[in-house]
């Protein structure tokens, strides 16, 4: 076993501000080769957690195929979305993929 070559998380960045005893996460960008993560949320002190994390595909990953163009940038905006709630002990994930699909069926 060996560590990998690449970091899976090349770069990222964090607004936040802290609060009433409670971390308000304003913005959050993860980004790798493969994907980034957006969100935002917050975190109180006692440990309640509320975060909605969304993946996005990095933009030079899938090449351009000019038929299914447009329907790729729709796919590609918000591949998974992760609502995170509950405690940090237990948190409770929900787990949603390509919300927009229905745009491009009607």
């Amino acid at each position: 076993l060996s560590l990998p070559d690449r970091p899976a998380i090349r770069e990222g960045d964090i607004r936040f501000s802290i609060a009433k005893n409670r971390v308000e996460i304003i913005s959050l960008r993860l980004h790798s080769t493969l994907l980034s993560i957006s969100g935002n949320g917050n975190v109180d002190f006692d440990g309640n957690v509320a975060l909605k994390l969304i993946t996005h595909f990095a933009p030079r990953f899938i090449p351009r195929i000019p038929l299914v163009s447009k329907v790729w940038d729709t796919l590609k905006k918000e591949f998974f979305e992760l609502q995170i709630a509950g405690s940090l002990e237990k948190p409770r994930i929900e787990l949603t993929q390509w919300q927009h699909i229905s745009k491009l069926v009607k």
